[in-house]
């Protein structure tokens, strides 16, 4: 089954898709969070033959429900109803912080890291969901 997994922001959303049979994930592309978010993740998922989204789920440290995680569960309702696809949410704490270490490690410029982090803190929350999918929550499960 293929799979898309979004990491949330309110200027940009981080792209990635993989495979739940290989369960191996690929930092795809990063979108500006503008009128046409919605219009281009439904191109995507139409090329890529996508049956299912992960959406970063962005709790505090201490597994409350932040600001920016209410609004990543509106996000979730507005693609799974906009979209017509089944979309769950994986805790995603962390994993911009992870994506940040992993492009230093390689030694990619600040710059560069800016337009990078996005897709690659996706690939990583889509890497938890291959990891342990029974972790994840389906948003039917989420007040928006």
């Amino acid at each position: 089954m293929k799979v898309l997994a979004i990491d949330y922001g309110t200027k940009r959303c981080g792209i990635a898709v993989g495979d739940c049979d290989l369960g191996i994930a690929h930092p795809l592309t990063t979108l500006i969070n503008d009128g046409r978010l919605i219009k281009n993740l439904k191109d995507i998922l139409s090329l890529r033959g996508t049956e299912e989204v992960i959406i970063g789920l962005p709790l505090n440290a201490d597994g409350t429900v932040s600001n920016i995680a209410k609004k990543a569960i509106r996000f979730a309702h507005i693609v799974s109803h906009e979209l017509g696809i089944q979309v769950k949410m994986v805790d995603e704490r962390f994993t911009t912080d992870m994506a940040k270490n992993i492009l230093v490690e390689e030694g990619i410029s600040a710059a560069k890291r800016k337009k990078k982090v996005d897709k690659i803190s996706a690939s990583l929350i889509l890497q938890l969901y291959f990891s342990n999918p029974s972790a994840a929550v389906t948003i039917r499960d989420l007040n928006p």
